[in-house]
């Protein structure tokens, strides 16, 4: 008698397990990372969104200076936050300062998730 209730026990409490797992991944797949990055840059009004569907239309060159000051912006609203606690940094482009193109290039590649469309 003891042994039934330990077994039962055990695969009340495996089905219990399988049961959650499944149930945080349907969670975890209902908020994709996708839309809820769009609701965060709404939410601190970023503008890579709107930049994002520019470069998938034809832009012109004045365009691209106003996209490219846009994103300039989103830049110093990301990293403001960071230096203020207590981080220096940066996506200064600038010669003088070494692996800021590389953090730069890295921003933009995951603000246009990767397409390349900003070279």
């Amino acid at each position: 008698m003891l042994l039934m209730c330990i077994l039962i026990v055990i695969i009340s409490f495996e089905l219990f397990l399988y049961g959650f797992r499944y149930t945080c991944l349907w969670i975890l797949a209902q908020n994709s990372s996708a839309n809820y990055a769009l609701k965060v840059a709404d939410t601190i009004r970023l503008s890579f969104p709107t930049v994002q569907q520019a470069l998938r239309t034809e832009v012109q060159r004045p365009e691209l200076d106003r996209l490219h000051q846009s994103l300039d912006h989103d830049c110093q609203v990301l990293t403001k936050p960071l230096n203020q606690a207590g981080g220096s940094y940066t996506l200064d482009a600038s010669p003088a300062a070494p692996g800021r193109t590389a953090r730069r290039r890295a921003y933009l590649s995951v603000v246009l998730g990767g397409s390349g469309q900003w070279r």
